[in-house]
């Protein structure tokens, strides 16, 4: 099973995304997933899909200002390293900051992984045996 985690603003991104893959490209909604996040407090808004044994965890993280209370507090940098997630993306709207800013920004929040905006990058990481993970 491959797990991908995609970390959004707000409720209404994830509703919009969840709603797309579900009615455009046949995901289905899960209750739970394999990391067990779950919405702690009413910024937080997390829905789980599934498709041909595959995972997509959508995350809300309750605002543009809120990414990295959101990592902090799910221990994302942890789980990059600890669990078996295929491939993050980081979805944020411009608004009126510079796009090499918001960049800035994002690649601040990790600790083991480079971003670059609009495009895939690979990273490779070390896992908790020491062992190479892309």
């Amino acid at each position: 099973m491959m797990t991908e985690l995609v970390l959004v603003e707000g409720v209404s991104d994830v509703q919009l995304i969840s709603y797309f893959l579900q009615n455009v490209y046949g995901w289905s909604y899960e209750k739970e997933n394999s990391l067990r996040f779950a919405s702690i407090d009413e910024h937080d808004h997390i829905e789980n899909l599934s498709k041909d044994g595959n995972e997509l965890i959508l995350c809300g993280v309750g605002g543009n200002e809120r990414f990295a209370h959101f990592i902090d507090t799910y221990k994302v940098n942890n789980m990059i390293v600890e669990k078996n997630i295929a491939s993050i993306m980081v979805v944020t709207d411009r608004d009126d900051e510079a796009i090499p800013k918001i960049g800035k920004r994002i690649n601040r929040l990790f600790k083991d992984i480079t971003y670059t905006i609009g495009q895939w990058m690979e990273n490779v990481i070390a896992d908790s045996f020491g062992l190479p993970k892309k």
